[in-house]
């Protein structure tokens, strides 16, 4: 039933209203009665195309809020690079063949270990296999060219944008035909200035959005792009 922050909505709803931390999450999985806990919507969507045989992908840009699928697909999250990614110093005290010795240590587990212990090793190899995949396509990032949107390191969500557009340039290299993103744009939990403040956020969104539709038009793919907006200020 409609609830308002006057009404005991603690013990009427089944979600924390008016907080925004929880209503974010909740975007996320649009699933009010945690009939697949644990789960985002992105997360759902994926699997199911997975299961009919298309090539997905889950892209966090700049959050994963919704991206999680169900345990049994597997279906990794993928952290999608807003710049080039410089190579980690594998020439440390153990010599050049770190990033072999780490994944050997972090490899198949015995039946003795401990869950803590397994997922440790579950991440680092997760995350060193991710590492490695992003400079196989940063290889890529002259080929698939966007000078004629330059990059700026300025933490804007146009750059997030950015980013995305030169993810989805490049998937035929990655083969993927399916797949989502999640950008987040944040500062819209003002306290003074809200008006102007938040003007300002929706410019950054507008320009941030139209550059990213020309961009798909002009990789003839704006007709297949689906953009949902969410907010937990309503």
């Amino acid at each position: 039933k409609p609830l308002t922050k006057h009404d005991d909505y603690i013990k009427d709803s089944n979600v924390q209203l008016f907080a925004h931390n929880t209503m974010e999450g909740e975007n996320g999985k649009c699933d009010i009665n945690e009939g697949a806990a644990g789960t985002g919507i992105g997360g759902r969507i994926l699997d199911m195309l997975g299961r009919q045989n298309y090539q997905t992908s889950a892209n966090a840009v700049s959050g994963d809020n919704g991206l999680r699928g169900f345990a049994i697909d597997n279906n990794p999250i993928w952290s999608v690079p807003i710049q080039e990614p410089k190579e980690l110093d594998k020439y440390s005290s153990v010599g050049p063949d770190m990033l072999d010795l780490v994944k050997n240590l972090n490899g198949v587990g015995d039946d003795g270990d401990s869950f803590i212990g397994g997922t440790w090793s579950l991440l680092t190899s997760q995350a060193l296999f991710e590492y490695q995949k992003s400079l196989e396509y940063a290889e890529l990032f002259e080929e698939y060219d966007m000078s004629h949107w330059p990059y700026k390191d300025d933490g804007s969500v146009e750059q997030d944008f950015r980013a995305t557009a030169q993810y989805i340039k490049m998937r035929d290299v990655r083969k993927v035909n399916r797949e989502v993103f999640v950008i987040r744009h944040t500062g819209f939990d003002s306290h003074s200035e809200t008006v102007e403040e938040v003007n300002q956020l929706f410019l950054e969104s507008n320009k941030a959005l139209k550059k990213f539709a020309d961009e798909m038009k002009n990789q003839n793919l704006w007709q297949n792009v689906v953009i949902v907006m969410g907010s937990d200020f309503g």
